[in-house]
């Protein structure tokens, strides 16, 4: 995105930044990609990241006010489902952590799995 931004193009990176909002509307955080087996595996937690550089550059603040409920959705989504507690010393921490939920072999295939046998993958 920031390349994106340092080579004028804005309205590219506003267009991303608001499909990444659908998407937290839709399913509560940034899945991993647009299929069904990806809804349990989570882009890590950079969309507000994102925003800020989006706004930084372009002072678009009214963008921002139109999406500070959809942000802190996917805030929520993390602080309730991909947090955990870490101690050190006295002092405790909660940190957000990029984890899938479940420890099945993930649904889609690799591309070793999906060659036909006898046939060399590249």
């Amino acid at each position: 995105m920031e390349g994106l931004l340092l080579s004028e193009m804005p309205e590219t990176v506003k267009g991303m930044l608001q499909n990444f909002l659908d998407l937290v509307q839709t399913y509560g955080h940034v899945p991993n990609g647009a299929r069904v087996y990806y809804l349990q595996r989570s882009q890590p937690p950079l969309l507000t990241l994102m925003m800020d550089r989006y706004v930084i550059h372009t002072n678009d603040i009214a963008f921002l006010r139109d999406n500070i409920g959809t942000l802190a959705l996917e805030l929520d989504f993390w602080t309730e489902n991909r947090s955990v507690s870490v101690s050190l010393g006295e002092k405790s921490f909660v940190l957000n952590r990029y984890y899938v939920p479940y420890g099945g072999p993930r649904p889609q295939p690799t591309r070793m799995q999906s060659a036909s046998p006898g046939v060399s993958v590249p």
